[in-house]
């Protein structure tokens, strides 16, 4: 009996290799932010990695905005490219991170954090020229937030400009992530309209749960939900509580959010999108604390919904949004 129960157990795990192993936790698989603008500082002049707030979280894929910081520059391409020379030189140095820009390279050892890259830019991200699209491409970049500006006029008279759709055209074209975050709400709809692939909102809050401008209507939800697009849950107390306050409570509240967009768009179309920034001065409170992940998680749970969306809410989507399962690379 012995022999015949020992083939049985042989023949289960050839053929089903999951056989016998529990699924593994979160934690080990680790969560995943798709739009943050911290975990890098100058020391000393030199780019240094600053993890302890991901590290904390047991946050190990992010989605990295770039430019490392908001100054204006005459040439956003070459700043750009600088950045990411220097990233990669860091990586290569500490080895704690990879970036992950998801179209091919040379792969670098894992680190701690896997490293996604988008631009978001207030001061004109394309400056007027449709073909930087095709160059933040090359350059491994994943995503670009559109904002309407002198520099960017992608409306007019509440309509796509010219330059507008070229834009999207290409980025249809090109495989980077169109993001209508900071776009409002007709701005938004014009663009889902207009866009043939899935369209992202990075970073951002539902306006049925907390009543601000900024948060998405259930209007423009439809038009995702038609569109295939994406959400990715902000942890700005605004966003949260659609108020400038103290108050906690922010893991039930974000919830909440994170329960209407499911709602709307389905569990594999919801993730997190922190906007962490500023060492959490903007975030709602305990999210700014340790293990907020995993608080949110757990929160989760008790509402009903099981390991494999949480999965989904908490990690897998990100990574599929960005590209992950493509090589790293860390040197040309």
């Amino acid at each position: 009996m012995r022999l015949i129960f020992l083939g049985i157990f042989c023949l289960a795990i050839i053929f089903c290799p999951g056989f016998g192993q529990k699924d593994k936790p979160e934690t080990e698989v680790g969560f995943a932010d798709g739009h943050v603008h911290a975990g890098f500082a100058k020391k000393d002049g030199i780019l240094a990695t600053r993890f302890a707030y991901f590290q904390l979280q047991g946050v190990k894929t992010i989605c990295l905005s770039l430019p490392l910081d908001s100054s204006r520059t005459a040439d956003l391409r070459a700043r750009i490219s600088g950045e990411i020379a220097a990233l990669r030189e860091l990586a290569n140095r500490e080895r704690t991170f990879r970036l992950l820009p998801g179209d091919g390279g040379t792969p670098g050892p894992p680190g701690e954090l896997d490293v996604f890259l988008s631009v978001e830019y207030f001061h004109g991200a394309f400056n007027g020229d449709a073909g930087l699209v095709n160059a933040y491409r090359d350059l491994g970049i994943r995503a670009v937030t559109l904002i309407d500006n002198d520099r960017d006029p992608f409306f007019a008279g509440g309509a796509l400009t010219p330059f507008g759709k070229k834009v999207i055209a290409l980025m249809d074209e090109s495989g980077l992530r169109i993001d209508v975050s900071h776009l409002d709400s007709a701005q938004k709809l014009a663009v889902i309209a207009a866009a043939k692939s899935p369209v992202l909102v990075s970073h951002t809050n539902a306006r049925s749960v907390a009543d601000l401008d900024y948060n998405i209507p259930d209007e423009v939800l439809a038009a995702l939900k038609k569109n295939r697009g994406s959400v990715l849950v902000s942890f700005n107390r605004n966003g949260v509580f659609a108020e400038n306050g103290g108050r906690s409570g922010g893991i039930a509240q974000l919830a909440d959010h994170i329960d209407h967009f499911v709602e709307w768009l389905g569990v594999d179309h919801v993730g997190i999108g922190s906007d962490y920034q500023a060492d959490g001065r903007y975030v709602a409170a305990p999210l700014n604390e340790p293990d907020a992940f995993g608080r949110i998680a757990r929160e989760l749970a008790g509402r009903g919904h099981d390991a494999a969306a949480i999965h989904q809410i908490m990690s897998a989507n990100v990574r599929r949004l960005f590209g992950a399962g493509e090589k790293a690379y860390n040197s040309e």
